[in-house]
């Protein structure tokens, strides 16, 4: 017997025993084996002999004796079975469900050509199959009448042919057989019906009190099928003919069960003649005639998808195209155009999209060169207030440094004269980010007023040709030294034995410092005890220039350090006091 293969198992873990010890007492000697031959009719492989030659050259082998081999699980070696995908769980397919449920939804609202589609193929699946089955009832419906009718003519027709038959009056004798299997052969054969595909019998009544010496003449109908409905005896007898639906064995007794239908009527004094007409045919012209309505409609419903979804490509793609290119508008490219084909709906959407574009990018220009001639107006004012200012400054700063010579009036005007040129320098203008230089300067002025002691805060501004300035002063406690650079990091504080009333988290100047070096500029702080601190910030005039100066010192002067250390909040300044900044204002 050829041994099973052991890669064969099953995944059931079948154990099979491949044991054959015991096989060596019954394996005789048999010499050296040759190769191996054809394959037996049992499977069995035959060995040829060696030659003789062979056989002299080696010694005799023992008796072949197949290992031992101990019992086997098959179906859970390694690699036997394929790697097969873990099943999700229940919340794995309730997860997968969600979100492909999600999906669709996000899918069907983001897409109207999708919409109109799938409600045109729904809509048109519904119609076409209620028009289908309505269609198909008729067609069935006529199909039948159309049967009956024909039967119910050549079963009449047989009928009337039975009757008129010699002989049929006469009660049925030895001869009467003979009388039933003419008649029955000349309905048969008669030509009536082309396909021949019907049956007819002729019966004796049953019941008579005399019985017959046969039952029933039949061709391709069994008269033992009969429905008991159908079948008439001499007190039930009818002299009406009888047609209706029947189910019998056709065309002989051992064939399946066929509809038809079923023809009975009396004929003579004692005979009744059937008609049985299967429906066979006409089932099948109906099965035919389903699965054409059903292509039809069905090649219907996709012409009517593919339409849907070519009108609505037509109306959906130029819509799409006008909202990408309004969104590239809204990004600064005015330069976009949609393409305008033909002179419908869509190219005059197209046509007023483009109008709307070139309108826009015109008052965009217009708004530019604008834009360029207020700065080319405000540097022509700028460059000719600049040449006579310099004269008057020039002026100004004779008559104040002689201000000791002049009366009190005129030394008085000397002073308001100086102190009103210093508000006439360069603009302070630069290119930055208006809330973080506004958060910049409400940290320091929120600062200033704080640790001030009630002391005035005097904010100056300064710019030159590449930087811009801010300084902001105040006569508080001021800083030790060292402490101008410890007061930018954070939760620092001057004096951490004195209580906090006030203040904020510890973190506004650290912040200030970063919004500083994010525009390119510095933040630096000067201060002395008891004369107060300066917080300057300087940034560069144009983004990303790099900052070589400031246009205001870090350090104050003399005067300012002299006169306004113990000033109180709210005394205007004399004249000549804490004049060495371009632009002041105090608070």
């Amino acid at each position: 017997m050829q041994a099973p293969d052991e890669t064969a198992g099953n995944a059931g873990g079948v154990e099979i025993a491949a044991t054959v010890a015991g096989a060596a007492a019954a394996v005789p000697s048999i010499g050296p084996i040759g190769p191996i031959g054809p394959i037996g009719p049992a499977g069995a492989a035959i060995a040829t002999p060696a030659s003789s030659s062979t056989a002299a050259a080696a010694p005799e082998p023992a008796a072949f004796v197949p290992p031992a081999r101990k019992p086997r699980r098959l179906g859970r070696v390694r690699g036997l079975l394929p790697n097969l995908p873990a099943l999700p769980t229940q919340a794995g397919i309730r997860v997968i469900t969600v979100s492909l449920a999600r999906r669709l939804h996000w899918r069907w609202r983001s897409s109207l050509q999708l919409r109109v589609v799938s409600t045109t193929l729904v809509v048109s699946v519904v119609v076409v199959s209620l028009l289908g089955f309505f269609l198909m009832q008729q067609i069935a419906a006529n199909l039948l009448y159309n049967a009956k009718v024909s039967a119910y003519t050549q079963a009449t027709d047989g009928s009337v042919f039975a009757q008129a038959t010699p002989g049929v009056d006469s009660a049925p004798g030895r001869g009467s057989k003979d009388l039933a299997y003419n008649i029955v052969y000349d309905l048969k054969s008669s030509g009536q019906n082309p396909t021949g595909d019907y049956g007819v019998a002729v019966t004796v009544l049953q019941g008579l009190p005399q019985p017959a010496f046969w039952a029933a003449v039949s061709n391709s109908l069994d008269t033992q099928s009969l429905p008991a409905s159908m079948v008439q005896t001499p007190e039930s007898r009818s002299k009406k003919p009888a047609m209706s639906f029947a189910s019998m064995p056709y065309p002989d007794s051992n064939s399946p069960r066929t509809s038809g239908l079923l023809y009975a009527a009396h004929f003579g004094s004692h005979y009744e003649l059937y008609y049985f007409f299967p429906l066979t045919q006409l089932q099948n012209e109906l099965v035919l005639i389903e699965r054409t309505l059903a292509l039809v409609g069905l090649a219907l419903v996709f012409l009517l998808a593919g339409i849907a979804w070519l009108v609505t490509r037509w109306v959906v793609k130029p819509v799409a195209r006008a909202a990408h290119g309004a969104q590239l508008l809204s990004t600064g490219k005015l330069d976009e155009r949609l393409e305008v084909r033909g002179d419908d709906e869509v190219a005059a959407l197209a046509t007023s999209f483009n109008e709307m574009a070139v309108s826009l990018q015109q008052k965009m220009r217009e708004l530019q060169e604008l834009s360029q001639v207020q700065r080319q107006f405000v540097s022509d004012v700028s460059h000719e207030l600049r040449t006579p200012l310099t004269t008057v400054r020039m002026a100004a700063d004779l008559l104040y440094e002689a201000r000791d010579q002049l009366e009190s009036s005129a030394s008085r005007s000397a002073e308001l004269l100086q102190s009103q040129l210093g508000r006439f320098g360069e603009p302070c203008m630069a290119e930055m980010d208006p809330r973080r230089v506004e958060r910049i300067m409400r940290t320091l002025l929120c600062n200033a007023v704080e640790h001030g002691e009630g002391h005035d805060v005097i904010v100056t501004a300064a710019a030159d040709r590449d930087a811009i300035a801010v300084a902001v002063r105040d006569f508080g406690v001021g800083l030790a030294p060292g402490e101008e650079h410890l007061v930018f990091d954070r939760f620092w504080r001057a004096d951490p034995a004195r209580a906090r009333n006030t203040g904020g988290t510890g973190l506004g100047l650290a912040i200030a410092l970063e919004d500083a070096r994010l525009h390119g500029g510095w933040l630096e702080a000067w201060g002395e005890p008891g004369r107060g601190s300066v917080f300057r910030l300087t940034l560069p005039r144009h983004a990303g220039a790099e900052l070589l100066g400031s246009p205001l010192p870090l350090r104050p002067d003399e005067a300012d350090l002299g006169s306004l250390t113990a000033r109180p909040r709210g005394e205007l300044p004399t004249s000549g006091e804490g004049l060495g900044y371009p632009v002041r204002t105090t608070i």
